[in-house]
């Protein structure tokens, strides 16, 4: 179902049931479509753009922070193809970008162009989430965060051939018992902290084929022991055949 062309879009009603059949898709046309609510996509529905032209815009000053899109209760979603611009400058709320919540699973984010969020790009929750060739920048937090610190337990994760530029906090990070899954041929630039980390507790992870420029730190696997207590290793985190180049620290 094609939404209307015009800069406002029914975000709050467009993915209930009623508004679009279960397992249905929606097309965004180009155009950039202002949102003042998060849009929540559920039922196995995927959101289709056109390309870098269909922008999902977060208005001026959100009241409560939250996600631009937010996925829940749904399996195999996709969402493809579009632009997520948080509008960063506009924002005092923690605003991020994408989220896939505990409750949905096999979500596919793949070609989508996110930039401009206050706090982090893409938020992986559910199962099975596979994060694939987007395009992440003007972060002011991680790009891409995977914490099961909340209670819900994140696995199976594919995090593969995404661009990830500028970010002051840092780019793909794995926390809290996340465990099987993969983080491969990522480029990853110019983030003021640590490009990759596996951490507190995380196990069976792959790290491989990255490529890594002038970031503050390269890649880190164990526990930050400052941050939590007692002190939580990572095990069985294979990092192999990554490329690091120009961090201030291994």
């Amino acid at each position: 179902r094609r939404p209307p062309r015009s800069t406002l879009f029914p975000y709050t009603t467009l993915f209930r049931s009623d508004a679009c059949p279960a397992g249905g898709t929606v097309v965004i046309p180009e155009g950039t479509y202002l949102s003042s609510a998060q849009l929540v996509v559920v039922n196995g529905v995927s959101l289709i753009g056109t390309g870098r032209g269909s922008v999902i815009k977060a208005m001026d000053s959100w009241a409560s922070g939250g996600r631009v899109v937010q996925v829940n209760a749904s399996v195999g979603s996709v969402l493809r193809d579009f632009a997520v611009d948080g509008n960063m400058v506009n924002q005092t709320a923690a605003v991020s970008g994408i989220c896939t919540s505990s409750a949905s699973s096999h979500t596919t984010v793949e070609r989508l162009y996110i930039h401009d969020v206050l706090e982090v790009g893409i938020i992986p929750y559910g199962v099975g989430t596979q994060i694939i060739a987007n395009h992440i920048y003007n972060c002011g937090d991680n790009a891409i965060e995977a914490s099961s610190s909340d209670g819900n337990e994140i696995h199976d994760l594919l995090i593969e051939r995404n661009y990830i530029d500028t970010s002051p906090e840092g780019g793909i990070e794995f926390d809290e018992g996340t465990h099987d899954s993969i983080i491969r041929g990522n480029i990853i630039r110019n983030i003021s902290g640590l490009a990759m980390q596996a951490e507190n507790g995380c196990y069976s992870i792959l790290i491989e084929g990255n490529k890594v420029y002038d970031c503050g730190s390269g890649i880190y696997a164990g526990d930050h022991s400052n941050l939590r207590t007692p002190q939580i290793e990572a095990y069985d985190i294979v990092i192999a055949n990554n490329q690091v180049e120009g961090t201030s620290a291994t």
